[in-house]
């Protein structure tokens, strides 16, 4: 569970100084291993997605088992909950809104349910 920090009206000052005041983390050896992997990805195809799946999902698939069928994705969004749907449709949302954000050295953003989004 993601733990929420109430800094309203100067509580918990001391944790968000700490978090302003934190390192900035170095971008480049991430930027560096998911260009490799994409790379790796658009010149070897399927087996790259397979290794790769194996490697950080713990997941052993075939070649044969990379396509989705269209029945098997229309077959899917029926058996699953649509309140699920429209919560995994909002957290896309918010995801891409949040890391369009990001792209901003600083900045602040109040949601439309109250809740401050931010970046130091």
């Amino acid at each position: 569970m993601i733990k929420i920090i109430d800094l309203r009206e100067g509580k918990n000052s001391d944790i968000f100084e700490k978090l302003a005041s934190r390192s900035q983390i170095e971008y480049g050896d991430v930027l560096r291993r998911v260009e490799d992997i994409v790379g790796n990805v658009k010149k070897e195809g399927d087996s790259a997605v397979i290794k790769y799946t194996e490697m950080f999902d713990k997941v052993l698939l075939k070649e044969g088992e990379l396509k989705v069928t269209t029945e098997e994705i229309e077959e899917a969004y029926r058996e699953v909950d649509q309140k699920l749907l429209e919560a995994i449709r909002k957290s896309k949302e918010n995801i891409e809104k949040f890391h369009q954000k990001q792209k901003e050295n600083s900045w602040f953003s109040t949601e439309e349910d109250g809740v401050i989004l931010g970046q130091l």
